[in-house]
């Protein structure tokens, strides 16, 4: 939940009951509506930890004279839609994902029957086709969106270096560009495609993760971000944040970025899984997005080699007229 949203939950009849028209968290706070003394009660929200959660409401609702058995009750069923909220969002993200797949195979079905449909046609057809399509695409743009241009054709140029036969070398680029000129709008367009991966936040050791977060380590597999983006345009619509790391963190995740560019794989070793990681030819492109890139980026690729690629988008003032 970001800081300015407001999350609601459910006011059932047996809260109601106890004097509470709405319970909502907003940011680090949560706030009861009680109707008995007609005032909003304000107490820690912890939006991963419901046991801290509730027990800041019944310090709160102590403090308010409010006595035991109703806390005790509040809190009780507080906690059941609590969870019930908990259980429709992972519905709610599952259903999202299931129609997020459905779009994705559809469109690579139309696909195949396009290409089953044309399967006989000649290259200069084909050619001639591909320049229709291409000047259509230019002239929609040009109507609607046209300082988008540059960036989408960058964009579509990278992501058909996936096209390309006995191409094994991934390819980085990032987008450059001043606040709203249009570069997240060019990341968003192609995120629905079927071979696309898009994230709009990621450490670099998502990669192959270690995390202890998971029952067991087969497990882990599920969570790499690595075998995801393989064979696929990875779309990451800000960058900055990443680039503007702590210089040992910034190393490290230059490093990881710099060896997965290699095309080759990436294992890693902790202490608790031991050695993970994916050996042999991982091709996948890349599209990012930033502000600019600090002087100490360049510094540091300038060691690692020349494995990212920067496009940076013309930019016209604009008069109010």
């Amino acid at each position: 939940m970001s800081r300015n949203s407001i999350r609601e939950f459910e006011i059932t009849d047996d809260i109601r009951k106890l004097g509470f028209s709405r319970i909502y968290a907003t940011g680090k706070t949560l706030v009861l509506k009680s109707t008995a003394t007609d005032s909003h009660i304000a107490s820690p929200f912890y939006k991963d930890d419901i046991h801290k959660t509730v027990e800041g409401i019944k310090e709160v609702l102590m403090g308010h004279s409010f006595d035991e058995r109703t806390i005790t009750k509040l809190c009780t069923l507080f906690t059941q839609v609590w969870l019930a909220s908990v259980e429709a969002e992972g519905r709610d993200a599952k259903n999202a994902q299931a129609q997020e797949r459905n779009q994705r195979e559809s469109i690579r079905q139309q696909i195949k029957q396009l290409k089953d449909a044309n399967s006989g046609i000649t290259t200069d057809k084909w050619v001639r086709r591909l320049n229709d399509k291409y000047q259509k695409l230019r002239q929609v743009v040009d109507r609607n969106i046209p300082e988008l241009w540059p960036g989408l054709q960058f964009e579509l140029s990278v992501l058909r270096i996936l096209n390309i036969a006995g191409c094994t070398l991934p390819f980085i680029g990032i987008i450059l560009g001043r606040p709203s000129s249009t570069k997240t709008v060019t990341i968003n367009l192609p995120r629905k495609w079927y071979c696309t991966y898009y994230s709009d936040n990621f450490t670099a050791k998502a990669f192959v993760s270690h995390s202890t977060a998971v029952a067991s380590k087969n497990e882990l597999a599920d969570i790499d971000m690595l075998p995801k983006i393989k064979d696929k345009l990875f779309l990451t619509p800000e960058l900055s944040p990443m680039f503007s790391a702590k210089d040992d963190d910034l190393i490290q995740i230059l490093g990881i970025i710099t060896r997965i560019a290699d095309g080759q794989g990436l294992m890693t070793d902790s202490g608790v899984y031991g050695q993970r990681g994916y050996d042999g030819k991982l091709m996948f492109t890349w599209v990012g997005a930033a502000v600019d890139i600090p002087h100490k980026v360049y510094k540091l690729l300038g060691n690692l080699g020349a494995k990212l690629y920067f496009f940076r988008m013309p930019y016209n003032n604009k008069t109010e007229e």
